[in-house]
């Protein structure tokens, strides 16, 4: 063969291979979108939940403090319920919306960030709308009081001081736990402590996006 018609051979084989890489990633971008809507369905589905949680604490708080203007420990916790209610809601709304806004076909690396600011954000909702439950299950179990008309007992004001305390021992402990994990020279510790706080379904859709970074550098 001679080296015009080897040449062109080898250029042919090459635009061959080209196109054929292209395909696969064409079809390998097409399962990983398929991939990452399933992996963040439940996400998805705990947050719509979360958005209905809220807007019920909000209904309880209303209904707690409108009964109970005259009586001050239920008007304070009717309020605490409300606007708690609101912030649980708001995060699960700001979180769809991340979701929403995920597009699976867009570059890898602005997917990959797209990814991340989720993840920080879903750590900041389970932070202040999970941690939270530490201290605001006594304060919903107040404002559910306020709304059964239960009068206050003699002792009503000490139990209460000592079930938020423990709560609030019991949040400070969890946060200082995460943040020790998460400064922790230990890679793989301060990674299991992110994974905790951001979920299972973000952690798999994070799998799926390195899969596909891998391949376009190979």
């Amino acid at each position: 063969m001679e080296p015009d018609e080897l040449r062109t051979a080898w250029q042919a084989l090459a635009r061959h291979l080209e196109r054929q890489q292209a395909l696969d990633l064409q079809l390998l971008r097409v399962q990983a979108s398929r991939r990452l809507h399933d992996h963040l369905a439940p996400l998805r589905r705990g947050q719509w939940l979360q958005l209905a949680f809220g807007i019920g604490l909000v209904l309880l708080g209303i209904a707690c403090w409108q009964r109970n203007l005259e009586v001050p420990a239920y008007l304070a916790a009717g309020i605490a319920v409300h606007a708690f209610g609101v912030l649980t809601a708001a995060l699960a709304g700001i979180v769809l919306d991340r979701l929403r806004r995920l597009d699976p076909t867009a570059p890898v690396l602005e997917l990959e960030q797209g990814l991340g600011r989720l993840r920080r954000l879903q750590a900041l909702n389970g932070m202040l709308a999970g941690w939270s439950w530490w201290v605001m299950w006594v304060v919903v179990l107040v404002a559910l009081g306020g709304i059964a008309g239960i009068s206050a007992w003699p002792g009503m004001a000490p139990w209460f001081a000592a079930c938020v305390g423990t709560g609030l021992l019991g949040w400070l402990g969890t946060a200082a736990l995460y943040r020790w994990a998460r400064t922790s020279p230990r890679p793989g510790l301060a990674r299991r402590a992110e994974n905790a706080v951001s979920g299972y379904s973000l952690r798999q859709a994070q799998a799926v996006i390195e899969e596909l970074r891998r391949f376009e550098q190979e």
